[in-house]
């Protein structure tokens, strides 16, 4: 898992813009152009980043989903405080957006090895969020495989909550008091309505 942390660390770290918007080659231009067309509207600076298809030796939750969106941490100083009411629910719904139509996606999966990857899994590989923590650690939310739009904002609305308490420094928050202060990347799914700290086998 290493060279994949480093790998993930120099796509964070190229850029001091709130968002990056990453996609893997051969992703229909339409998904990314709407996403980036709603930080337009809402002038939030972004990168964004097209990578070239490769194998990654890793679990396959560790390694990037073919489409993906890093929040930084200067996402909640200014730009999020400033952000009005409507234009919070409009980001979160261009979220919703680009969540469900990169669902809609297939994939295709490759086996090699001992261990095989199943076919099927509740849960994404075609979408995540990654973010991080004060301290630096990075934070993978894992998404169900599919859900409704509902669903979705649900999802997305807790998510942008937790990193909010965090970066503003609520007493007794949940991810310092869920995640360790490590360089390895930490995941977190979204299990019976609510995020937690997952270690898969």
């Amino acid at each position: 898992m290493g060279s994949l942390q480093n790998h993930n660390e120099s796509i964070y770290m190229a850029t001091n813009k709130p968002i990056l918007l990453g996609w893997e080659k051969g992703i229909p231009s339409d998904i990314i152009s709407d996403f980036s067309s709603v930080l337009n509207e809402l002038s939030i600076p972004y990168l964004a980043e097209e990578r070239e298809q490769r194998i990654y030796n890793a679990s396959e939750f560790y390694i990037p989903t073919l489409v993906g969106i890093f929040i930084a941490s200067n996402f909640f100083g200014g730009i999020f405080k400033e952000a009005g009411k409507d234009a919070y629910v409009a980001l979160k719904n261009g979220i919703v957006r680009l969540a469900k139509n990169s669902s809609l996606l297939p994939v295709k999966i490759i086996k090699a090895g001992e261990y095989k990857v199943p076919d099927t899994s509740d849960y994404s590989r075609v979408f995540s969020i990654y973010s991080e923590t004060v301290s630096g650690t990075k934070i993978k939310f894992i998404f169900p495989g599919k859900a409704s739009d509902a669903e979705y904002f649900d999802m997305i609305d807790a998510m942008l909550k937790i990193l909010e308490e965090h970066h503003q420094g609520v007493k007794n928050n949940f991810l310092a008091e869920m995640i360790p202060d490590r360089r390895s990347l930490q995941l977190l799914r979204y299990h019976k309505r609510s995020w937690e700290l997952w270690k898969p086998l």
